[in-house]
């Protein structure tokens, strides 16, 4: 990995930030007009679910991969990659003129948005040292909750107003923007003195003998499986189904979630830093996600629903932020971000892809109710004894 003159941290967090922010918005995009797929292609809930699978089941089989590949080749270079993946999947889907051809460019799609998950935590926590990291992280992971929240309020407007094929080539156009920038600026962060000698290690063993490691990637995997593959996926559909309300109407009331998202993790980053604490947050997290997954498919009434997507989205903020700042710390070794990151991010797909899979099928065949009673508010309570068990700060 390339050595560089000091640049500022910050600067270097936003352009990836920026970059990294392409990647979920291509994902997003397809709850945001999921009413519109739905009466093109003439499929139900489970098709969409297919659609987000599509997305995140290639992050299942690269995440690990993706992690070797940013420690042998760079940040940077892996960035590229990433990015240059993306913009060939949503090229693709601009020109898809069938169901398979759109599935093929959400497969594109989603290689870049696991490699870069990857890549772009391992920046920030090249620039940052671990007293600051929690703010800087918190600050960073609002990525993903921002696009799931840009992409209801925008992107479901805009395929209203113009078509689904127009929030493709919006979200195309801004990828390769990003891209250029990210290209021109970003700079890969030095290898700190202690560990430029650092050996030649097997990550898979790293993974296979940290216990805590283990149990962090459990609750995180839960947190995706339930929060981003159900809730946020679902979230449009949900509620045009179940009050009748517009497209638009819908994208809207489903960015509340990714607000109080983006808020929490800001607020939680500083705040653990401050209080030299990830446990605590962790557990207080999961606890906000079971009491929503309890209420969220029940209640009779949208100002009901609306409570509990805002108590779901606090939780969307801790879980993310905490977790992506607990691993790199659990291996210690800055250069061992991407082996924690990788491993996280393996969770994170599964949880998404079979969270999209299992629930479609699951809502479509015994309701949203049930489904949230069997599938949600289990995993959740799986979720806050792990997190209980953990031994970290």
């Amino acid at each position: 990995m390339e050595e560089t003159k000091k640049r500022n941290p910050w600067v270097m967090l936003i352009v990836t930030y920026l970059a990294a922010f392409s990647a979920p918005l291509n994902m997003f995009k397809v709850p945001a007009v999921a009413p519109a797929l739905i009466a093109t292609f003439g499929i139900d809930a489970s098709g969409i679910g297919l659609f987000m699978s599509a997305y995140t089941l290639t992050g299942v089989v690269l995440a690990l991969p993706a992690g070797a590949i940013a420690r042998k080749i760079g940040y940077k270079q892996t960035s590229l990659i990433a990015l240059g993946i993306s913009i060939v999947g949503a090229a693709i889907g601009c020109f898809a003129s069938d169901m398979n051809m759109l599935l093929l460019s959400r497969v594109f799609e989603g290689i870049g948005l696991c490699m870069m998950g990857v890549t772009g935590i391992s920046i920030v926590v090249g620039y940052f040292p671990v007293e600051e990291r929690g703010r800087a992280m918190g600050f960073f992971v609002t990525y993903m909750a921002l696009a799931a929240c840009l992409g209801p309020l925008i992107l479901s407007a805009v395929g209203e107003n113009y078509g689904f094929k127009m929030v493709w080539y919006v979200c195309l156009v801004f990828t390769v923007l990003m891209t250029l920038v990210f290209l021109v600026v970003l700079k890969n962060p030095e290898i700190p003195e202690d560990e430029k000698n650092l050996p030649r290690i097997n990550m898979f063993k790293v993974i296979a003998e940290n216990k805590q490691i283990w149990l962090l990637a459990i609750v995180f995997t839960i947190h995706n499986f339930v929060v981003v593959g159900i809730i946020n996926n679902f979230a449009s559909t949900y509620l045009v189904s179940t009050f009748g309300i517009s497209m638009s109407q819908a994208g809207l009331l489903s960015a509340i979630t990714a607000v109080c998202a983006t808020i929490s993790m800001i607020v939680v980053g500083s705040l653990s830093d401050k209080l030299k604490t990830r446990k605590k947050f962790i557990v207080f997290g999961v606890a906000l996600g079971l009491i929503a997954s309890i209420f969220i498919y029940s209640v009779n009434s949208l100002a009901g629903c609306i409570v509990f997507m805002i108590i779901a989205g606090i939780e969307g903020g801790f879980i993310p932020c905490m977790c992506q700042t607990a691993g790199p710390e659990i291996l210690e070794k800055r250069q061992l971000a991407p082996v924690s990151q990788a491993f996280l991010s393996f969770g994170q797909n599964i949880g998404q892809f079979l969270g999209s899979a299992i629930f479609g099928i699951a809502a479509a065949s015994i309701g949203w109710t049930i489904s949230g009673w069997a599938i949600l508010v289990p995993l959740f309570a799986i979720a806050l004894v792990v997190a209980l068990l953990m031994k970290i700060k």
